[in-house]
């Protein structure tokens, strides 16, 4: 019951400490749900 609290934990940290690569994937996505639009 502790690790899967210990993984979110670390994730959450790590994400916020080094957001880019997950908003990268991010742009990616949205730029093909929008059809390429750019300006993002």
């Amino acid at each position: 019951m502790t690790a899967p609290m210990v993984i979110l934990a670390l994730l959450a940290v790590g994400i916020g400490v080094y957001p880019e690569p997950l908003m990268q994937v991010i742009r990616t996505a949205a730029a093909a749900v929008l059809g390429g639009g750019g300006g993002v």
